[in-house]
């Protein structure tokens, strides 16, 4: 059974996003998660990356995009989740132009296409899920 203390975190940026940003997020996995998702957003209608960590049932990481209030087409990758119920986590995500770049405790995850640009029109970053979430930070490489 998930937790019922799911926690989300939004953390607004206002256009500061350009080329080789890279965001980092640090939590911890509850005990027995169901998800973890960050969603980079223009607005509440409009996501341009949307990446969520199943737990349950087939483990697999789903990315999207929303735009209009519409889903895009998922990319899942199933069977690869580095992610493990109790541990620590560190996320970085590069943010190009033209795709999204994710590393997880400095290890390579996978690419995600941008299908929404430009990157300065991301305006929140929403960090949610069964997770002690321990900070966020934004640095360029």
């Amino acid at each position: 059974m998930a937790t019922d203390s799911r926690i989300s975190v939004d953390h607004r940026l206002n256009g500061i996003l350009i080329p080789h940003s890279i965001v980092t997020i640090l939590g911890k996995i509850k005990p027995d998660p169901d998800r973890l998702g960050i969603d980079f957003r223009k607005d509440n209608r409009n996501i341009c990356f949307h990446f969520d960590v199943r737990f349950k049932g087939s483990k697999k990481i789903v990315c999207n995009n929303l735009k209009d209030d519409v889903y895009g087409i998922e990319e899942i990758k199933s069977d690869i989740s580095p992610f493990s119920p109790g541990k620590t986590f560190k996320i970085d995500i590069e943010c190009m132009e033209d795709c999204f770049k994710v590393s997880v405790d400095d290890n390579y995850l996978l690419t995600f296409n941008a299908r929404m640009k430009p990157l300065k029109d991301i305006n929140h970053i929403n960090i949610w899920g069964d997770i002690e979430f321990s900070g966020c930070l934004i640095t360029l490489k």
